[in-house]
């Protein structure tokens, strides 16, 4: 990537006064961003380095100014992760998740950013930053055929499944029990509520389709029942969040709290979730993801 170029032509670098390069532009947005650096701790340490010459109030400016910079080196680093499919037989398995920013001082949430993180790659492939009002959605996100997008319920809206299969893609996405309706392969209305397990095999599937007539989207229910440890744990998290709300909780969100509660679409996929790993197999080719272990970069 030629760097000087992009900093010209998105207007960081008109003059270099105080910053004679491209390169050094991107140090001081580095040591004030992912370093952690104040502005003043960021001009001192420049001018003591022989970086850059110029006050916190000049860096500001400049920083200000290289956004659209910023965004062209990232977009470029990215796209050589992302690359082309893998064609090595591996699971083409997507980790699809959103999560707010907000400005100093601010007493609400004023960026969403949009993430797609691949395991196989050691790290993310796509980033995308809007403003708080936009929710989080797949189409934030660069989508390929053959990709398992694994979602969290936030995601679990018609509109992104139907992205998903427009694309050629599959996922995996947990659901609430009235995230979507749901209908069985006759297009009767389906109770998710009543084929919650109460004993018996610890995994069920249902075939489903998920969407009123003219965009239902044939899928698989996946219902898992947790340990009772784990089940307790959320309704003591679902009864200190309705104690501050001053609320009662649902008798069915208790209900549903007993299982884990999944839509796929691949064929003969399985996801097992084991605390801090995350297992998806398909044809022989298992993947297991530690969370703890996944790098960020």
């Amino acid at each position: 990537m030629d760097l000087e170029f992009s900093a010209r032509e998105r207007g960081a670098l008109v003059r270099k006064r105080g910053v004679r390069s491209a390169e050094d532009l991107l140090h001081l947005a580095l040591l004030y961003g992912p370093g952690g650096l104040s502005l003043r701790s960021v001009a001192s340490y420049a001018t003591e380095a022989g970086i850059a010459d110029l006050c916190d109030v000049s860096l500001l400016a400049r920083l200000r100014n290289a956004g659209d910079f910023l965004a062209d080196v990232l977009n470029h680093l990215l796209a050589a992760r992302l690359g082309e499919a893998p064609a090595d037989g591996q699971l083409q398995l997507s980790l699809v998740d959103g999560s707010t920013v907000s400005l100093p001082g601010s007493t609400g949430s004023d960026w969403r950013l949009h993430a797609r993180y691949e395991p196989v790659r050691g790290g993310f492939t796509d980033l995308t930053v809007t403003d708080a009002h936009t929710a989080e959605a797949l189409s934030c996100v660069a989508v390929r055929p053959g990709d398992v997008l694994l979602q969290d319920r936030g995601y679990a809206r018609v509109r992104n499944f139907a992205h998903a299969r427009a694309n050629h893609a599959d996922f995996i996405t947990r659901i609430g029990w009235r995230s979507v309706r749901l209908y069985d392969p006759a297009g009767g209305s389906f109770d998710l509520l009543a084929a919650l397990p109460h004993s018996g095999a610890p995994v069920t599937e249902h075939p489903v389709r998920i969407g009123g007539p003219g965009e239902a989207i044939t899928a698989r229910l996946i219902l898992a029942r947790k340990p009772d440890e784990a089940t307790l744990r959320q309704r003591n998290r679902l009864a200190r969040r309705a104690s501050r709300q001053g609320s009662q909780t649902d008798p069915r969100t208790l209900r549903a709290a007993e299982s884990s509660t999944n839509c796929s679409t691949p064929a003969r996929h399985s996801i097992i979730a084991e605390g801090r790993s995350v297992q998806v197999s398909s044809a022989g080719c298992p993947l297991v993801a530690p969370i703890t272990q996944m790098p960020l970069v």
